[in-house]
């Protein structure tokens, strides 16, 4: 390589690291990716600057599998911590998000982090009836239509929550279809004029509603 081509991929490099903020090691402390909660706790997330340059903040976030926003929050000081509770009704994944605003910083790539931690039912709770949406008993849909089936499940301690999406021990079937399928999550895609029954399930509890395709 010649000179003129090495002093060019020095420049080149000097005015990236002029233009991108140093981020090495920036991450979650806690809690652990991965790690079992129990409904309504009360999480604390904290964040390890690493060799990031000054940082004037960190913003944090935390979101559910649904999209349900369970919160956010601004940390000025090290350590970079921030405190919010998971809903009751709520289980599931929850992901924590963290971005840096490092000092001084308009352009650039901020450094951040993210964990997904489970939301999980106290032992001693149990299923004890399941429902559908309001008005999802019967589903009139035209050829080529999706709709969205929504289950809920009543426990024990008193709480109802969503419990549409596989993740929860939902199972759905059609039993015929030729007329119309049902997806994991409990999406029915209407093929061909009929009519079908889909069995929900969850655990031994059973409910299900009747499509009618047009």
């Amino acid at each position: 390589m010649s000179t003129k081509n090495i002093l060019f991929l020095l420049l080149v490099l000097a005015g990236l690291l002029l233009r991108v903020p140093l981020s090495w090691g920036f991450s979650m402390n806690a809690p652990a990716a991965g790690t079992a909660v129990q409904t309504g706790s009360i999480i604390t997330a904290q964040v390890d600057p690493g060799n990031t340059s000054p940082l004037a903040e960190v913003l944090f976030f935390a979101y559910g599998a649904d999209g349900r926003l369970f919160g956010n929050g601004i940390s000025v000081l090290p350590p970079y911590t921030w405190t919010f509770t998971l809903p009751n009704d709520y289980v599931g994944s929850v992901t924590i998000h963290a971005a840096g605003h490092v000092l001084g910083q308009a352009t650039g790539t901020a450094p951040e982090t993210t964990v997904t931690i489970i939301a999980a039912l106290p032992a001693l709770v149990s299923l004890i009836d399941i429902t559908v949406g309001q008005d999802q008993k019967l589903f009139v849909m035209r050829s080529g239509t999706t709709d969205r089936l929504y289950v809920y499940g009543s426990y024990s301690d008193g709480i109802t929550r969503d419990i549409s999406g596989s993740e929860y021990g939902t199972t759905y079937t059609s039993n015929s279809e030729t007329v119309a399928t049902v997806d994991a999550d409990g999406t029915i895609n209407a093929i061909e004029a009929g009519r079908t029954i889909v069995m929900i399930k969850n655990h031994e509890k059973k409910i299900q509603a009747t499509v009618v395709v047009r």
